[in-house]
């Protein structure tokens, strides 16, 4: 079994997916998987905010017993 998996906008109802001459002629199953643009912008969105969180944490010390309270 050989999985191909890309992405592509959908612009007309008229799908052409170049690199499948190869398999003319051949058994093949085709999966069309709707994502939701604003569920993309959000997954976009969250992973450039770990990203900006991760380049900035560092190391946490907890604090004392003396830091906390003043003695």
């Amino acid at each position: 079994m050989h999985i191909l998996q890309f992405e592509e906008i959908i612009d007309s109802n008229k799908i052409i997916i170049n690199g499948l001459e190869k398999y003319n002629g051949k058994k093949v199953q085709i999966i069309v998987d709707l994502k939701e643009e604003s569920q993309n912008i959000q997954d976009i969105n969250q992973k450039k905010a770990f990203e900006i969180i991760n380049d900035y944490c560092g190391q946490i010390k907890p604090w004392t017993r003396e830091e906390l309270y003043d003695r």
